[in-house]
């Protein structure tokens, strides 16, 4: 943990090659992210795999739910969380994980709703035996047209769950 504080991350996990059925420690650093200060009551984890294929929300209102998504505060606005990504949400063996997308939520137990004003970037970890995507390409066809030609927008490699919007000015 004290490498971890000195690296000055928002967040890190170990290990770096964590399975679907081994243990992942997410270690997150409230210091270093607007919303979070003063520390909260508690912080818990809304998050999900495959880019929210596979999800675990956190619903404050839900005491299982709350004690699921906790992270142990280690002090000083530092906080871990331990997790099995099989069992937490509730995949089976042959599920193929791709990534974990999650984001650092506060909460002051008020057990009506968290303050999503408090919270932290979207974060994603990509699991060790996925491909990395290649990175997405933008073109249009042709390079020069009217109002009465047809406009072409061909956007490759996108990644899941992502909406696009493009926005065109014409000339004179």
């Amino acid at each position: 943990i004290s490498n971890f504080v000195e690296s000055g991350k928002q967040f890190d996990f170990a290990p770096s090659d964590f399975q679907l059925g081994s243990t992942l420690t997410i270690l997150f650093n409230s210091n270093l992210v607007d919303g979070f200060n003063p520390v909260p009551s508690t912080v818990h984890l809304h998050s999900g795999l495959n880019d929210w294929d596979a999800k675990q929300e956190f619903q404050a209102w839900l005491p299982d739910i709350r004690e699921k998504t906790q992270f142990k505060h280690m002090g000083n606005g530092i906080y871990k969380k331990d997790l099995v990504p099989q069992t937490y949400y509730g995949v089976s063996e042959e599920y193929e994980m791709e990534n974990l997308v999650f984001l650092v939520v506060k909460y002051n137990g008020n057990n009506a709703a968290p303050d999503w004003s408090g919270n932290s970037p979207d974060y994603k970890i990509l699991a060790p035996n996925a491909p990395i995507p290649p990175a997405p390409v933008f073109y249009f066809f042709p390079q020069k047209f009217s109002q009465l030609d047809i406009l072409t927008l061909v956007r490759k490699n996108n990644e899941k769950g992502t909406s696009l919007t493009y926005k065109l000015t014409a000339g004179t």
